[in-house]
């Protein structure tokens, strides 16, 4: 009855039909998932798929711009697909010199999916702009720096959105060699 909701929650946004699909749910704002939002899409499931053998479901999801269900477009999360990646990619790790000196000391309190999500950030912004836009200030990079100066409680940061990130990830695997 629950096997959803927890494993959406516990698991980073997947069940295991999820992982087998290769998608998962996120935050539209890029921050992580929360309890009350994997608690609203379990609630609108009732709606959305039980309800009329999941025609309202359909309906939301052919109507909404980001073919969201009821329950994703309460709570403010979206299925994605996962990219299959190299493996080396997929990884945080990066070379960083012994005398090394972190930018952001606040960085030993990301976690390794906050590492991962930025590392992920930075790669698809490289890889998907092809507008000729300055990705230095991309808006992506600017909600993933918002939530990470909030949660990391940094006032104060040095040079871009696309530099902040890149020295939290530094600082990262610097900080946990």
């Amino acid at each position: 009855m629950f096997y959803s909701l927890l494993s959406e929650l516990f698991l980073n946004g997947q069940t295991f039909g999820k992982m087998v699909l290769k998608i998962k749910v996120v935050k539209l704002d890029g921050s992580e998932l929360t309890l009350g939002a994997c608690l609203i899409r379990w609630v609108l499931r009732i709606i959305d798929i039980w309800l009329i053998s999941g025609s309202v479901a359909i309906i939301s999801m052919l109507v909404s711009q980001k073919s969201q269900r009821l329950g994703d477009l309460a709570s403010g999360t979206t299925v994605v697909k996962i990219a299959q990646k190299d493996l080396w990619e997929s990884t945080t790790f990066m070379e960083v010199p012994q005398d090394y000196t972190t930018a952001y000391p606040q960085s030993q309190l990301l976690s390794d999916q906050d590492a991962n999500t930025i590392k992920e950030v930075l790669n698809f912004v490289n890889k998907e702009n092809n507008t000729g836009s300055d990705i230095e200030y991309h808006p992506m990079h600017l909600k993933l720096q918002k939530v990470l100066k909030q949660k990391l409680q940094i006032q104060d940061i040095n040079g871009s959105a696309r530099k902040f990130l890149e020295d939290l990830l530094k600082d990262f695997n610097y900080l946990h060699q």
